[in-house]
């Protein structure tokens, strides 16, 4: 069996070894029974589900195996969850975003994110963005509701027009996403958003849906 010496939990040592060689290097090296070695099977269990995200490519059947290895750390080390590094967290979650486990991505990042007064950061708007491309509606509006409106910056307005065009509520997206261009106003892609929304209004019948960019 092959092993990654780390003895280190230093989180960067986690980040190089998703850098270490090509992808098809360390694709042979999982293929041919690579194993982490630390002293601590959280950390060897975190490093080796970043390097599956690294070298997964968008074929199915990989995505699978990475969406049950992803679910297995999860179940293993759900206590500890809340002590993954974010910044180390969120490279490995906006390689699950690339390879649709956006619902991954919720359970990953639900423990790090408080339950009231949620203040807006990185990762919070990692999570909103999971939610809604998970489609969980429910847990998207009780997460919002704990952050302050007059907080919100154009990203979240902007995922709550997406939101309510999913729920063909037209209008409503329409307000979002001027609330949006209000507070940043050379975003290009709310003006996207925003076109794409009167588009739709002028077509109902078309199956027009806002997407993420």
């Amino acid at each position: 069996t092959h092993c990654i010496s780390s003895a280190a939990s230093d989180v960067y040592k986690r980040q190089l070894l998703s850098n270490v060689g090509d992808k098809a290097s360390i694709r042979e090296w999982i293929a041919s029974g690579g194993k982490i070695s630390t002293a601590d099977d959280f950390e060897a269990d975190y490093i080796a589900l970043d390097l599956a995200a690294t070298v997964c490519n968008e074929d199915p059947r990989s995505v699978e195996e990475l969406r049950q290895q992803a679910s297995q750390f999860i179940s293993d080390h759900k206590a500890r969850l809340p002590n993954l590094y974010p910044p180390s967290l969120l490279d490995l979650v906006d390689k699950l975003f690339v390879l649709g486990l956006s619902s991954i991505v919720c359970e990953l990042l639900k423990p790090l994110i408080a339950d009231h007064d949620i203040w807006l950061s990185p990762m919070v708007h990692c999570y909103l963005n999971a939610l809604l491309d998970s489609r969980q509606m429910m847990t998207l509006n009780l997460t919002l509701a704990e952050i302050d409106q007059s907080s919100w910056s154009a990203a979240v307005w902007q995922i709550k027009a997406r939101q309510l065009d999913c729920q063909h509520d037209n209008p409503g997206a329409i307000e979002s996403i001027e609330e949006a261009i209000r507070i940043n106003p050379t975003e290009i892609y709310s003006w996207y958003l925003l076109i794409l929304s009167l588009i739709h209004i002028s077509e109902p019948t078309r199956p027009y849906q806002i997407s993420y960019a």
